[in-house]
């Protein structure tokens, strides 16, 4: 079948330390055919950083991600290839009220 590979397969790890967090994750995926050639296997791996902390009495988490952490030359589909090394920072406020019983 087209675009589907035979093997794929993933892992992960999650570290806690006070008010960080840390999460890698890996993802491999094997060989497999497109339309014109065959297309290469590749591993990805995935970092996101975390800090909790209480800002204006409010939860927040400020975290940032860097996906392809090892900057992989990949293909998902043939002869459009997937972006190299990039980031996302985030910045989150929690305004969920909590109830009381």
């Amino acid at each position: 079948m087209l675009y589907t590979p035979t093997q794929q397969g993933g892992a992960g790890i999650d570290l806690q330390l006070h008010n960080w967090s840390d999460a890698y994750r890996h993802r491999f995926t094997g060989s497999y055919a497109g339309l014109n050639r065959q297309l290469t296997p590749y591993n990805l791996g995935d970092l996101t950083i975390c800090y909790d902390n209480i800002v204006w009495q409010l939860p927040t988490r400020l975290s940032i991600d860097i996906k392809n952490l090892f900057n992989t030359d990949f293909q998902v589909i043939e002869d459009r290839p997937m972006p190299g090394r990039h980031y996302r920072f985030t910045l989150r406020f929690n305004f969920t009220k909590t109830r009381r019983l």
